[in-house]
């Protein structure tokens, strides 16, 4: 019972300590803004690395919001396939402000994803972020002195900006003459054990089988 318990707690202690950011530069000062509104939208590329699939957990942004107070439900905000160094097609998974996005600068957001979604291993992906409003004023913080975003779990492949056609298609996008954007990709790995061979059943049968009949033979 001793050993069981122990060997419990050890396998919950793994899964635990998995989680944690993938990638981010959210505590590097800020240098600056870009321009989200509108038609206009900013996508920072990240590529995973080998070895290990993450379920998204959650992402983290730097907003500055010169105009009046939103719903931070508004934005739109997603994970995009990478084609060519650029964002492509329709959201692989999209994620939500849960709160007010306040009038003010250098305010940290949390978005969560709207379901399960995990980042495969050595793949190429675009965070995109866009307000359809073009009266708004709000922007997303660039990092100073060209602070990329650093995790060991992916390697930041720099900044695009574009054009949405819809809030979840990319329309146009092209490589930006931009600094590197604040964020942060929040993930747990996808821990998966090997299943044992039906073979592997047979012989742990065959070796109990030999120690109930050693045990009767003494």
């Amino acid at each position: 019972m001793k050993r069981f318990s122990l060997l419990g707690a050890s396998f919950l202690w793994a899964i635990a300590c998995q989680a944690g950011p993938i990638i981010g530069n959210i505590a590097t000062p800020v240098g600056g803004i870009a321009s989200i509104s509108g038609t206009t939208a900013v996508g920072t590329g990240f590529k995973m690395n080998a070895g290990t699939n993450y379920s998204l957990d959650a992402v983290k942004v730097m907003l500055t919001n010169s105009g009046t107070a939103i719903t931070g439900s508004e934005l739109n905000l997603g994970i995009f396939a990478d084609s060519a160094g650029l964002p492509s097609g329709i959201a692989l998974t999209t994620l939500s402000i849960g709160v007010t996005i306040s009038n003010g600068a250098q305010i940290t957001y949390t978005a969560t994803p709207g379901s399960a979604f995990t980042l495969l291993a050595n793949t190429s992906y675009w965070l995109v972020l866009n307000d359809p409003n073009s009266s708004r004023l709000v922007s997303w913080d660039t990092a100073s002195g060209n602070v990329f975003a650093t995790g060991t779990g992916a390697t930041d492949q720099g900044v695009d900006s574009g054009t949405m056609s819809s809030p979840t298609q990319i329309g146009t996008f092209a490589k930006a003459v931009l600094p590197p954007m604040m964020y942060e990709i929040d993930g747990t790995a996808v821990v998966t054990s090997p299943t044992p061979e039906p073979s592997s059943f047979v012989l742990a049968g065959l070796g109990l089988a030999a120690a109930a009949m050693r045990r009767r033979l003494c």
